[in-house]
């Protein structure tokens, strides 16, 4: 069903509990279906996306861009974010560039 909506979707914002379940719900095939102009904005918990596939599908041009509010492993977040300059990723607590 995410597949589905993500194929069909411009932007994905993700706003849901963190378990098991939902532990990198935003997964590659996810990013993928949301397609090259595709958005991710995550105000959930950080955990709820792949963050290394994230980044690759973003260094690749597989996705838009993505704007977090939330990192898996806050406060260190992952040094590919810190130092990668495709895209711009922002929160209140940093300034990053993908």
């Amino acid at each position: 069903m995410l597949l589905n909506f993500a194929a069909t979707s411009n932007a994905l914002v993700i706003c849901c509990v963190f378990t098991e379940q939902t532990h990198h719900l935003i997964n590659k095939q996810v990013m993928l279906a949301l397609g090259r102009e595709g958005v991710i904005v995550n105000i959930g918990r950080g955990a709820l996306i792949d963050e290394i596939e994230m980044l690759q599908c973003s260094i690749e041009g597989n996705i838009g861009g993505a704007g977090l509010d939330v990192f898996e492993n806050e406060p260190d977040v992952l040094v590919q974010c810190q130092c990668s300059r495709k895209r711009a990723l922002s929160n209140p607590y940093h300034l990053l560039q993908i």
